[in-house]
């Protein structure tokens, strides 16, 4: 059975913006686990509504609507669990949980929300918007949906791994060779979001995808719960604790917070911790 554990923290702030929520349902696939989290774009009117509007609307997804998604046939006409022809663990990129048509489902999923959150702002005068970043794993592996800078890192024993990137103006300068990852840890231009659910007509999201192994974990984080961390920090935290259990990876979450506000953290802070069935 999979393992979730999750803490959130208002930190300094007036209210807590952030959102998350995760999910275990038996599917065509076997066992499938979700996690997600939102953050309410700081600057903007209910940020704590826009995030959790979001994370509703892929929970929903994830109960409602997943099962027929994994059924519809592909080109040559097999449900997404029913290609038995590779070996058990080598599942195709377009195979199961990373095929096409999910990613498609969820694109549409995102374009939806997205469309959502612009009315109701629109109609109480306002404007809102949200991070987004969503995992699911199954068989081996697993497809992350990322829209702003929560993040998504993979945690084996021994490492952990950044999956997501942000989309953040600091991180364009990075990947454009105008900025260092040192300066941009630093940098007013990493809080600066180059998309946000809610907050534009039209919303890209970008998907990753891998394979894991058992015992693994994902750590989903709000942007608060990783500035001063990164991998180095969540591999100290949860690299001891891949075989660890709930209640264990819990207090792990909180031990990261209070070193976090203890060093001065002052957003909105959530951890959430998948550990996917092997």
């Amino acid at each position: 059975m999979a393992r979730i554990a999750a803490v959130t923290d208002q930190g300094r702030r007036r209210s807590n913006q952030d959102s998350h929520g995760s999910g275990v349902r038996s599917t065509s696939l076997g066992e499938v686990t979700l996690g997600v989290v939102c953050d309410g774009v700081g600057g903007l009117a209910q940020g704590e509504v826009a995030s959790s509007t979001v994370v509703r609307a892929v929970e929903r997804w994830f109960s409602e609507t997943l099962d027929e998604v994994l059924a519809e046939p592909d080109e040559a006409g097999a449900a997404s669990g029913e290609k038995d022809a590779a070996p058990a663990g080598a599942a195709s990129a377009g195979d199961g949980i990373c095929s096409q048509r999910v990613m498609d489902s969820l694109d549409n999923l995102v374009a939806s929300a997205n469309a959502s959150i612009l009315r109701y702002a629109a109609a109480h005068g306002g404007k809102m918007g949200t991070t987004l970043s969503a995992l699911l794993c199954a068989r081996g592996r697993f497809l992350a949906v990322q829209v702003g800078d929560s993040r998504v890192y993979h945690v084996t024993p021994t490492s952990a791994r950044l999956v997501t990137e942000d989309q953040t103006l600091a991180a364009r300068d990075v990947l454009q060779g105008r900025m260092t990852r040192e300066e941009a840890r630093t940098s007013d231009r990493r809080s600066v979001l180059l998309q946000a659910i809610g907050s534009q007509e039209s919303i890209l999201p970008i998907f990753y995808e891998g394979a894991y192994e058992p015992g693994d974990l994902f750590v989903l984080v709000s942007d608060g719960a990783w500035h001063l961390q990164e991998a180095a920090g969540i591999t100290q935290a949860f690299s001891p604790l891949t075989e660890a259990g709930e209640k264990d990876l819990e207090l792990a979450c909180h031990r990261v917070i209070k070193r976090d506000l203890s060093l001065g953290e002052g957003d909105n802070l959530t951890i959430l911790v998948v550990g996917p069935e092997g």
